[in-house]
């Protein structure tokens, strides 16, 4: 499953994202005004992408 929020969400409730990423392996889209979006994603995955 993949989750999208703002900065200003990610930002007040970061700890929460961060959690969802390595307990679930969520990936989290965090959506910044005028500029592409950024993702947050599990080490494991990052590994393997690279």
């Amino acid at each position: 499953m993949t989750l999208a929020t703002t900065q200003s969400d990610f930002r007040n409730h970061m700890k929460h994202y961060l959690d969802m990423v390595n307990d679930s392996s969520e990936v989290v889209y965090i959506a910044r005004s005028k500029q592409r979006a950024a993702a947050v994603i599990d080490q494991n995955k990052l590994d393997w992408l690279e």
